[in-house]
């Protein structure tokens, strides 16, 4: 669909697509959730965690269609590095308090520990493997 259009046009009109869609997902998420008896809290919970990951999870579906991993963990990498940073900036921003010395060692301790275990489980025989995975996983909750 995009193929014949300049670059330019067309990442302009994939963004303007991109507004309308996510309007569209959290409006109609809205009504239906109301129509459900869902609390407003959750509503908000909810539309923003689809509405922030929804992109990515587009992305990454047509990449692997296309037969491009790389290009999957590569959105899914980035997106985390950009939520976690977004987040702690903004805590460190409004409440600077909230991130005193102990709770960020603790925090960076981890965060470095969930970096090198991942490099470790990529760099594992060239790439994604079932040892990788499950190092990972093993560091879930």
């Amino acid at each position: 669909m995009f193929d014949d259009l300049p670059p330019a046009v067309a990442l302009i009109l994939g963004l303007i697509l991109l507004v309308k869609g996510a309007d569209w997902l959290v409006d109609g998420g809205v009504k239906i959730a109301r129509r459900l008896g869902v609390s407003p809290i959750m509503i908000g919970l909810t539309i923003v965690a689809w509405g922030t990951s929804l992109p990515e999870l587009v992305v990454s579906t047509l990449a692997a269609a296309e037969g491009r991993p790389g290009l999957s963990l590569g959105n899914a990498l980035g997106s985390n590095v950009a939520n976690i940073g977004l987040v702690l900036g903004a805590t460190a921003l409004v409440l600077p308090a909230v991130l005193g010395k102990p709770m960020r060692a603790r925090e960076t301790g981890w965060l470095f520990a969930a970096v090198l275990a991942l490099g470790l489980a990529l760099l594992w025989e060239g790439g994604g493997s079932r040892f990788g995975g499950g190092l990972l996983r093993g560091m879930l909750p």
